[in-house]
């Protein structure tokens, strides 16, 4: 798990290799994804599917913390099963 801070208006754009969760400990962010854009609700989890390229937003007016962690398979590969 890694925490995110974003200033006011601050995005961060990436894209992981295996599934990832995201959710938003502190402020207001807008989770942007390819056709929607979504904001995070404090303390619900979010999915974020392998290989889908997203950004987090800081939509808010005060810094931002967004709680992620990538869910790799044991074995360093890609995918499950």
């Amino acid at each position: 798990m890694a925490d995110i801070h974003l200033s006011t208006g601050e995005s961060f754009e990436h894209i992981h290799s295996a599934p990832s969760v995201t959710e938003l400990v502190e402020g207001a962010v807008e989770l942007q994804l390819p056709g929607s854009r979504v904001l995070l609700a404090t303390g619900q989890p979010t999915h974020i599917p392998a290989g889908t390229r997203h950004a987090l937003k800081n939509v808010g007016s005060k810094l931002a913390i967004v709680r992620c962690g990538t869910c790799a398979p044991p074995d360093g590969s890609s995918s499950y099963g």
